[in-house]
């Protein structure tokens, strides 16, 4: 029990006269230990003076190196003590794999298979030989005359007519050179082919009220 020693799940202890009354007539007793990372500022002098060695509760132990639970000062909660005799210590190592047993018997055939997809179109043969050429066919009735249809007139050609000039316009300047402009539109455009209307519809000229404008 003594070399046991403390483990991060089990704790062993021996006791002098009996263990506790839930270890049973047993004298080395085991206690299943909850680790608990404590990540407040703790010291090695406060963890030894927090110390309880006590059948269940809270403990404190300080570690320098590797910790079970993440920092230097763990706090563990013991549960109530049980009878070892079924279990001495930590288990042991796991032994070697054996070897593998004879092969079995194959098992019965399965089930037949789906029908597979159909395949992909083939490519197109080459053409066949032309044919001969068919026998003429018989004559057939002839039909009744047509109607005696109506002489269509064709439209007369228009010509377009251009309306009269407008008066000049007032002179852009009162002396010197300016310029007047004067305007006309059409009157009857051209129709089916007819003669367009040839020229502009507006005209410009010089103009002047006074040769030369005064000082």
């Amino acid at each position: 029990c003594s070399t046991a020693g403390e483990q991060q799940l089990w704790e062993y202890k021996f006791n002098a006269v009996g263990g506790p009354s839930s270890c049973g007539s047993c004298r080395c007793c085991r206690r299943k230990v909850m680790w608990h990372c404590d990540k407040g500022i703790r010291e090695l002098s406060w963890c030894l003076r927090n110390y309880l060695n006590v059948g269940q509760g809270m403990q404190y132990s300080y570690f320098s190196g590797a910790t079970p639970c993440g920092c230097k000062c763990c706090k563990k909660r013991v549960l109530p003590a049980k009878s070892s005799s079924k279990s001495r210590g930590p288990p042991g190592l796991k032994g070697r794999r054996g070897p593998f047993g004879p092969r079995g018997l194959p098992g019965p055939p399965g089930p037949p298979g789906f029908n597979g997809s159909l395949g992909a179109w083939g490519d197109p043969g080459e053409p066949g030989p032309q044919g001969k050429p068919g026998r003429r066919g018989e004559r057939g009735i002839p039909g009744d005359a047509g109607r005696d249809g109506k002489q269509r007139k064709l439209p007369a050609q228009v010509d377009c007519l251009w309306s009269p000039w407008n008066d000049w316009q007032d002179c852009s300047a009162t002396c010197g050179r300016g310029h007047t402009r004067r305007e006309r539109g059409i009157l009857v455009s051209a129709e089916d082919d007819g003669y367009p209307c040839i020229g502009l519809t507006y005209s410009y000229k010089v103009c002047s009220l006074l040769s030369t404008c005064p000082p």
